[in-house]
């Protein structure tokens, strides 16, 4: 869960070339997801829910940042595809 103001973090350990599917679904209208590399990179655009296609460019420890405004529950899934 998601409170005003507040940021949660998940961690996704990859491999170079791995490629998943970060699935987020939420009914919070300002949730924002982003994903920043093992060195520190950003590695997508900031993202407000849905699907988001992540193919990693180099092996390490990857950060899932989940913001909020409001209050609400959320749900993230990965899907690997190389499985």
């Amino acid at each position: 869960m998601v409170v005003p103001s507040d940021s949660q973090v998940w961690t996704i350990k990859a491999k170079k070339g791995q490629s998943i599917v970060l699935s987020i679904q939420s009914k919070i209208a300002d949730l924002g997801v982003e994903v920043i590399g093992a060195r520190g990179q950003t590695v997508n655009a900031p993202r407000r829910g849905g699907n988001m296609l992540l193919t990693f460019e180099e092996e390490g420890v990857y950060t899932v940042w989940v913001t909020g405004q409001e209050k609400g529950e959320y749900r993230i899934q990965t899907i690997d595809l190389d499985k």
